[in-house]
């Protein structure tokens, strides 16, 4: 990024303009389909697995091979 676009870039974020205004949008509380493509994208970018309900394996509590005989 260049000196001038790098100034641009810090004046749209000090007056929350194109990508920084999101924080003065209705997308905070209020579903938005592209915001959800938005961040679901930054999620995956980041390293994050996609969350896909029914997939959580939920087990009766603790596992014997938790803990061995000389624990108790």
């Amino acid at each position: 990024m260049t000196p001038e676009e790098a100034a641009v870039d810090k004046m749209n974020k000090k007056l929350g303009l194109k990508e920084w205004a999101v924080g003065g949008t209705k997308a905070i509380y209020a579903y938005d389909p592209e915001q959800y493509e938005r961040e679901r994208a930054q999620r995956l970018e980041m390293g994050f697995q996609e969350f896909v309900p029914g997939d959580v394996q939920v087990s009766d509590g603790y596992e014997n091979t938790q803990m061995a005989e000389d624990d108790y």
